[in-house]
Protein backbone atom coordinates (compact mmCIF):
# COMPACT_ATOMS: atom_id res chain seq x y z
CA UNK A 1 0.00 0.00 0.00
CA UNK A 2 1.49 3.11 -0.60
CA UNK A 3 0.48 7.00 0.99
CA UNK A 4 1.04 10.03 0.63
CA UNK A 5 0.53 13.26 2.74
CA UNK A 6 -1.79 16.08 1.09
CA UNK A 7 -0.19 19.10 0.16
CA UNK A 8 -1.43 22.29 -1.26
CA UNK A 9 0.23 23.60 -4.06
CA UNK A 10 -1.17 24.55 -7.29
CA UNK A 11 1.92 23.91 -9.40
CA UNK A 12 2.29 20.11 -8.39
CA UNK A 13 0.70 16.98 -10.31
CA UNK A 14 -1.16 15.24 -7.51
CA UNK A 15 -1.41 11.89 -8.94
CA UNK A 16 0.88 9.04 -8.47
CA UNK A 17 3.00 9.85 -11.39
CA UNK A 18 3.12 13.69 -10.45
CA UNK A 19 4.83 12.30 -7.27
CA UNK A 20 7.25 10.52 -9.19
CA UNK A 21 8.25 12.81 -11.54
CA UNK A 22 8.13 15.84 -8.86
CA UNK A 23 9.87 14.05 -6.35
CA UNK A 24 13.08 13.16 -9.15
CA UNK A 25 15.47 16.12 -10.06
CA UNK A 26 14.96 17.28 -13.64
CA UNK A 27 18.39 17.35 -14.19
CA UNK A 28 20.95 14.80 -13.03
CA UNK A 29 24.49 14.12 -14.02
CA UNK A 30 28.52 13.32 -12.83
CA UNK A 31 31.64 14.16 -13.92
CA UNK A 32 34.06 11.68 -13.30
CA UNK A 33 38.09 11.32 -13.65
CA UNK A 34 40.05 8.44 -13.45
CA UNK A 35 43.99 8.27 -13.54
CA UNK A 36 46.25 5.58 -12.64
CA UNK A 37 50.21 6.63 -12.60
CA UNK A 38 52.30 3.69 -11.63
CA UNK A 39 51.10 1.54 -8.40
CA UNK A 40 48.51 4.75 -7.73
CA UNK A 41 45.06 4.97 -9.23
CA UNK A 42 42.88 7.87 -8.28
CA UNK A 43 39.32 8.72 -8.32
CA UNK A 44 37.35 11.90 -8.72
CA UNK A 45 33.32 12.00 -9.08
CA UNK A 46 30.85 15.42 -8.89
CA UNK A 47 27.62 14.53 -8.86
CA UNK A 48 24.97 17.02 -9.56
CA UNK A 49 21.57 16.91 -8.52
CA UNK A 50 18.86 19.48 -9.66
CA UNK A 51 16.24 20.33 -7.39
CA UNK A 52 13.38 17.86 -6.88
CA UNK A 53 10.18 17.82 -4.44
CA UNK A 54 9.50 15.71 -1.33
CA UNK A 55 5.63 14.95 -1.03
CA UNK A 56 5.80 14.49 3.15
CA UNK A 57 7.30 18.05 3.47
CA UNK A 58 5.60 19.48 1.10
CA UNK A 59 8.00 21.66 -0.29
CA UNK A 60 11.06 21.57 -2.93
CA UNK A 61 14.19 21.15 -1.84
CA UNK A 62 17.52 23.12 -3.67
CA UNK A 63 19.50 21.43 -5.99
CA UNK A 64 23.51 20.14 -4.66
CA UNK A 65 26.91 18.93 -5.88
CA UNK A 66 27.66 15.61 -4.16
CA UNK A 67 31.73 14.83 -4.41
CA UNK A 68 33.52 11.11 -4.36
CA UNK A 69 36.67 10.79 -3.84
CA UNK A 70 38.91 7.22 -4.01
CA UNK A 71 42.38 6.19 -3.75
CA UNK A 72 43.97 2.85 -4.43
CA UNK A 73 47.74 1.40 -4.36
CA UNK A 74 48.97 -1.65 -5.88
CA UNK A 75 51.26 -3.33 -3.55
CA UNK A 76 52.53 -6.11 -5.57
CA UNK A 77 50.57 -7.96 -8.56
CA UNK A 78 48.29 -9.38 -6.04
CA UNK A 79 47.30 -7.09 -3.48
CA UNK A 80 45.20 -3.97 -3.71
CA UNK A 81 44.47 -1.62 -0.91
CA UNK A 82 41.74 1.01 -1.81
CA UNK A 83 40.37 3.92 0.44
CA UNK A 84 37.78 6.46 -0.94
CA UNK A 85 34.45 8.08 0.49
CA UNK A 86 30.73 8.75 -1.18
CA UNK A 87 30.24 12.35 -0.19
CA UNK A 88 33.11 13.23 1.09
CA UNK A 89 31.79 16.96 2.10
CA UNK A 90 28.86 15.41 3.82
CA UNK A 91 26.32 16.98 2.11
CA UNK A 92 22.33 16.52 3.23
CA UNK A 93 20.73 18.91 1.57
CA UNK A 94 18.24 21.72 3.33
CA UNK A 95 16.56 20.59 6.26
CA UNK A 96 13.09 20.38 6.32
CA UNK A 97 12.31 23.12 8.47
CA UNK A 98 13.95 25.33 6.61
CA UNK A 99 12.94 23.93 3.10
CA UNK A 100 10.08 21.92 3.93
CA UNK A 101 6.44 22.59 5.02
CA UNK A 102 6.75 20.48 8.00
CA UNK A 103 8.44 20.99 10.98
CA UNK A 104 11.36 18.07 11.32
CA UNK A 105 9.38 16.97 14.78
CA UNK A 106 6.20 16.04 12.55
CA UNK A 107 7.95 14.28 10.25
CA UNK A 108 10.63 12.29 12.60
CA UNK A 109 13.52 13.07 10.41
CA UNK A 110 15.95 16.25 10.11
CA UNK A 111 16.31 15.80 6.56
CA UNK A 112 13.98 14.50 4.02
CA UNK A 113 13.68 10.78 3.32
CA UNK A 114 13.79 11.21 -0.42
CA UNK A 115 16.82 13.24 -1.10
CA UNK A 116 18.80 11.61 -3.99
CA UNK A 117 22.14 11.44 -2.69
CA UNK A 118 20.90 9.73 0.66
CA UNK A 119 20.19 11.52 4.17
CA UNK A 120 23.21 10.20 5.94
CA UNK A 121 25.82 12.06 4.56
CA UNK A 122 29.47 10.95 4.01
CA UNK A 123 30.19 7.38 3.63
CA UNK A 124 33.97 6.51 3.73
CA UNK A 125 35.64 2.81 3.23
CA UNK A 126 38.58 1.02 3.13
CA UNK A 127 39.27 -2.05 1.08
CA UNK A 128 41.56 -4.60 0.52
CA UNK A 129 41.78 -7.04 -2.69
CA UNK A 130 43.69 -10.19 -3.09
CA UNK A 131 44.50 -11.99 -6.19
CA UNK A 132 45.50 -15.02 -5.64
CA UNK A 133 45.87 -16.35 -9.24
CA UNK A 134 43.40 -18.01 -9.93
CA UNK A 135 42.32 -17.62 -13.40
CA UNK A 136 38.16 -17.23 -13.01
CA UNK A 137 38.29 -15.83 -9.11
CA UNK A 138 38.84 -12.67 -7.37
CA UNK A 139 38.81 -12.39 -2.97
CA UNK A 140 37.88 -9.04 -1.73
CA UNK A 141 37.69 -8.38 1.76
CA UNK A 142 36.48 -4.37 2.62
CA UNK A 143 34.99 -2.68 5.47
CA UNK A 144 32.74 -0.29 4.97
CA UNK A 145 31.34 2.71 7.30
CA UNK A 146 30.09 1.21 10.40
CA UNK A 147 32.53 -1.76 10.23
CA UNK A 148 30.56 -3.62 7.80
CA UNK A 149 32.56 -6.79 6.91
CA UNK A 150 31.94 -8.18 3.22
CA UNK A 151 34.16 -10.70 1.35
CA UNK A 152 33.06 -11.71 -2.18
CA UNK A 153 34.32 -14.24 -4.63
CA UNK A 154 34.03 -12.56 -8.02
CA UNK A 155 35.32 -13.63 -11.92
CA UNK A 156 37.85 -11.77 -12.86
CA UNK A 157 38.10 -11.01 -16.65
CA UNK A 158 41.76 -9.84 -16.53
CA UNK A 159 43.75 -12.88 -15.73
CA UNK A 160 44.50 -15.68 -18.47
CA UNK A 161 43.61 -19.40 -17.15
CA UNK A 162 46.93 -21.04 -16.38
Amino acid sequence: MISFIAYDSSSKNHSTQGYVEDGTPETRWNLTANHNINAWRFLARINYYDEWFDNEAGATFDDEFVVDLEAAYMINENIEVTVGGRNVFDEKGCKTDSCGGLAATELGLPYSQFTPWGFNGAFYYGRVTFNFNYPQARLSASTQGDADQRISIRPNATKTPL
